[in-house]
């Protein structure tokens, strides 16, 4: 009976003492992501590009978009969207994706396994109120808590440029009389033609 009472004593403190050890390493910072591991967290990435940083108004062009698990566990559930600028009209998006306002959504996938990766495209144009630098962002959000929630957004910046001159057409040539009696004329220039792509803000004449 005494065996059995101290063995019993040995074995507790066993345990207590291993639980105590664990309880400090598990308050360690840099154990902090291997705790994480433990329990399989999920960690997307998002990387947004586009070919050509530079397009002309009114010429489509696309960029892609790639969503990767980096984490440790199945991310479930995973919904990506992108946010377009104001200016930039939505053509197509491949996967089924559709669009509402200037938000894309993409239907939800169910399981992204670790390593495993997801992509996307997007066809759109620049209209003539995008000109100058635009950004759209790429977004992806799944049912766990993310590792890094800091890279599951990404940016693309495109330059939208107006390349086309505005053209303007003068009326034709006038032959004026002088008025009687008078050295000078009345002369009525006419009104030129104008024209431009993403329309003419003011004309002006300079004639003496």
């Amino acid at each position: 009976m005494r065996f059995t009472l101290r063995h019993s004593a040995i074995l507790v403190f066993v345990i207590l003492f291993s639980f105590i050890g664990l309880a400090k390493i598990s308050r360690t910072p840099e154990n902090l992501k291997s705790q994480y591991s433990l329990f399989t967290t999920p960690d997307l990435t998002v990387e947004c590009s586009v070919t050509q940083s530079q397009q002309n108004i009114n010429v489509n062009y696309s960029y892609d978009i790639v969503v990767t698990n980096n984490g440790t566990g199945d991310a479930q559930n995973i919904v990506i969207s992108d946010t377009l600028p104001s200016g930039i009209v939505f053509v197509s998006a491949t996967n089924g994706g559709t669009v509402s306002g200037n938000v894309i959504t993409w239907p939800s996938v169910p399981v992204l396994s670790p390593g495993n990766s997801l992509s996307r495209s997007v066809t759109v144009y620049g209209t003539c109120t995008a000109v100058g630098n635009t950004t759209n962002a790429a977004h992806a959000t799944n049912d766990y808590p993310d590792l890094n929630p800091d890279d599951n957004t990404d940016y693309a910046i495109v330059e939208i440029v107006d390349n086309v001159d505005p053209t303007i057409t003068c009326p034709a040539n006038i032959t004026q009389d002088t008025d009687p009696g008078a050295c000078t004329a009345t002369v009525s220039l006419g009104t030129p033609t104008t024209n431009d792509n993403c329309g003419v803000a003011s004309v002006t004449n300079d004639a003496p």
